[in-house]
């Protein structure tokens, strides 16, 4: 099968609609954790204590609703900044794309799940691993790019595994959390604000040239 390969500009939308795609998942996942969040039913309408003590009962649904918000908008982020590194994209980095998407618009259901059952270990599990495949996906999307020669500046080999093993750092990361979510389900959590100590721990294995991008 050919490979066609979609450059920044010359090529009318091709590379264009893939960003616009992107971003449309991830505004839809956005979107599909609030709607998920239901208004509480109070029987005394007008009492205000009532509807007070009906949402500390939702507190869950509530907090896991801004931990998907942070968790979908760091993805979104990283994703971007890494998308804007691309001078073009080839059929195979689309391909990567559509099941790195599936990925993320399937996060809309593990953390409803969490904001319903906060205290089971098996939704914070089932959470963890799905962002697991996320992370991983983010580093295939960057090995292709890198492989296929598709990003506008082409690093050193040591400069290219530095990026890949930063990007799959959060991997092992959220499965351990994941695992750890069987001791304290919260607990989670606090494993994934981790992330940035272990990749300055993987930063500090490499040459400061490297790292720096120098």
């Amino acid at each position: 099968m050919e490979k066609r390969r979609y450059q920044r500009e010359g090529t009318g939308l091709s590379f264009d609609r893939v960003a616009f795609f992107t971003d449309a998942v991830f505004a839809i996942a956005l979107t599909l954790i609030v709607v998920g969040i239901g208004v509480p039913a109070v029987a005394d309408r007008d009492s205000g204590k009532a509807l007070f003590d009906a949402l500390v009962d939702q507190r869950a649904e509530l907090i896991s609703f801004f931990v998907g918000v942070a968790v979908i908008g760091f993805y979104w982020t990283s994703h971007h900044w890494s998308f804007d590194d691309l001078e073009a994209v080839d059929t195979g980095y689309v391909g990567w794309t559509v099941v790195y998407l599936a990925f993320v618009a399937f996060l809309p259901f593990p953390i409803r799940l969490v904001g319903t059952y906060d205290a089971n270990p098996v939704a914070w599990c089932f959470l963890a691993l799905n962002l697991a495949f996320v992370s991983g996906l983010e580093t295939m999307l960057l090995a292709h790019s890198q492989r296929a020669g598709l990003r506008k500046e082409h690093p050193t080999p040591e400069r290219a595994r530095w990026e890949r093993w930063m990007s799959l750092s959060p991997v092992p990361v959220f499965i351990v959390s994941g695992a750890l979510a069987f001791v304290w389900p919260w607990l989670t959590v606090i494993v994934w604000a981790t992330t940035p100590f272990v990749q300055a721990v993987l930063t500090r294995l490499f040459p400061a040239s490297v790292s720096s991008g120098g």
